[in-house]
């Protein structure tokens, strides 16, 4: 699976990785499961596609994420939403949520799309969720294991 070619953008590479707070405290992992990104095309930060250019499958790569960069986007007061605490109430009843502050909510939009906010405050007519993105205004360390690359316009598998 190794292949010795380094990442340019538009290339397909497969990592696994682990985010970390600045005091080293875990935030997201993706354990054992390898993610495959496209390059200049995917979620991750700018930043850390910008790292990656240039990498290697069996490249470890650190990055540095200052709050200051808004890699994540800048704070958005209308992500904040006042919703009745009715709306809390008789989920799924296979579900267990403990309703309060910090709890990570889920909510199913038109075409089962998710979206996942935090509970900010909780009153006994409402809950305040915030719907931006959890790592803004945070400093942050991404931890990468590049494990596979397939170059632009290759398949999986295929002789580079």
């Amino acid at each position: 699976m190794s292949n010795p070619e380094t990442a340019e953008w538009g290339d397909r590479i497969y990592l696994r990785y682990r985010v970390l707070d600045s005091n080293g405290g875990l935030l997201e992992e993706s354990g054992q499961t390898v993610d495959g990104y496209e390059l200049g095309n995917s979620d991750l930060p700018d930043p850390v596609q910008s790292r990656l250019v240039g990498a290697a499958p069996g490249t470890p790569i650190s990055v540095l994420i200052s709050a200051k960069d808004e890699a994540f986007g800048p704070h958005d007061p209308m992500q904040i939403q006042r919703l009745p605490r009715s709306q809390f109430e008789g989920l799924d009843p296979g579900v267990s949520v403990e309703l309060k502050a910090g709890a990570l909510v889920e909510f199913a939009l038109p075409g089962e799309n998710l979206v996942a906010g935090y509970v900010v405050d909780i009153s006994s007519e409402e809950v305040v969720v915030d719907f931006n993105h959890p790592l803004i205004g945070r400093d942050c360390v991404f931890e990468l294991d590049v494990v596979d690359l397939v170059k632009a316009g290759h398949e999986p598998g295929s002789s580079v």
